[in-house]
């Protein structure tokens, strides 16, 4: 099992990310938090290799995502665009370990005494009468 609290202590510095990357006015500000962001990134990428390293849906979409190049009218709207991923894809990572995400059941067959309207109209077509067993009752 993948030591959560090191993912969630990822999980928790976005919000202060977050909150810098809106306080910024400067170019230059933003240059220092692109920076800060990739340092996050980067150790994120290392906690998520020793944590998962098998991977799961949820790991391949958080960095799917993130390498993508930024969305947004400006570096700034693009790194929040970023940062919010960030924070949906390592909240859907954390959810999937403490509830494994139940996979549906198959799909459910028809009980085998069970004719089909379908196959009913094959049967008057070809002059056959259908076992009354097969109907539903």
């Amino acid at each position: 099992m993948a030591n959560l609290s090191r993912l969630q202590n990822r999980f928790d510095q976005l919000s202060s990310l977050i909150q810098e990357v809106e306080a910024s006015q400067e170019v230059a500000n933003i240059e220092r938090l692109k920076q800060a962001l990739l340092i996050w990134k980067s150790e994120t990428d290392a906690v998520l290799d020793q944590e998962f390293p098998n991977y799961t849906p949820e790991v391949d979409d958080f960095r799917r995502r993130w390498n993508r190049p930024m969305a947004g009218g400006s570096t700034k709207n693009g790194i929040l665009k970023k940062l919010r991923n960030a924070r949906t894809d390592l909240r859907l990572i954390l959810q999937s370990e403490v509830q494994p995400v139940i996979k549906p059941a198959a799909k459910q067959e028809l009980p085998e005494l069970v004719m089909t309207d379908y196959g009913k109209e094959l049967c008057k077509q070809y002059g056959i009468e259908p076992d009354p067993r097969f109907f539903k009752r």
